[in-house]
Parts: C-alpha cells; structure tokens; sequence
C-alpha cells in the first residue's frame, strides 16, 4: 500500500534552473559527487540529494 509518499524528481524539476533541485542537476549533469565533488568515474551511488562517489556514499546513507 502506498502512503502517498516518493522521493522521486522529475526531469522538469531538476533542469527548471530554480528550486531546491538545482544543486543535484548541477552535480548530475557534471558527473561529481554531490558530497566532495571529485569526478564520478564508475559505480556511482544516487541517494536523495544527487549521486555520490564510494567514499562518500556511506555518510550520505547515514544522514
């Protein structure tokens, strides 16, 4: 049963340029960890605020 609750974005929302999405199209579009920054090269982790290099994957999990 669904409680009408999703973490999901939708293309629009991410490339309007406005809002709290910005940041996470930003870092997409560039291909870098949301966390560091540094270049996202394979196996990227995509969590609720934009994708996340190895390293920082864990810390963004336990926020």
């Amino acid at each position: 049963m669904s409680n009408g609750y999703s973490n999901a974005v939708l293309v629009r929302e991410l490339f309007a340029g406005d809002g709290p999405f910005v940041h996470i199209a930003d870092t997409f579009v560039a291909a870098r960890c949301a966390g560091c920054g540094s270049e996202l090269t394979h196996d990227p982790r995509y969590g609720e605020w934009g994708g996340f290099c190895t390293t920082c994957w864990p810390h963004e999990r336990s926020a």
